[in-house]
C-alpha cells in the first residue's frame, strides 16, 4: 500500500548529485497501534551523505504482503 509519511525531516551530510549510485539503509525505530517511526540512511560507497527522520501510518501486513517482502541474508 502507498503510506506516504506524515512527518519527514531530512538532515543532508554531504552532497547528492543525479544521476547517481546510491545506497539506502532503513531502520524501524518504533512501532505503535497507528504509526511506524523509521530511520534511512543514504549512502555513497561507505559514505553516508544524508540521514532522514520520518513518521507514517501503520499499514496491514497481510500475509500476501509479508510473503512478496524481500528478506535479508
Amino acid at each position: 500500500p502507498d503510506l506516504p509519511p506524515s512527518s519527514y525531516q531530512i538532515q543532508y551530510l554531504g552532497e547528492v548529485t543525479y544521476p547517481g549510485d546510491y545506497e539506502i539503509g532503513l531502520t524501524v525505530r518504533s512501532v505503535d497501534t497507528d504509526s511506524v517511526h523509521y530511520e534511512l540512511g543514504i549512502f555513497h560507497d561507505s559514505t553516508c551523505l544524508s540521514v532522514a527522520d520520518a513518521i507514517g501510518p501503520r499499514g496491514e501486513l497481510t500475509s500476501e504482503v509479508l510473503k512478496a517482502a524481500p528478506t535479508a541474508d
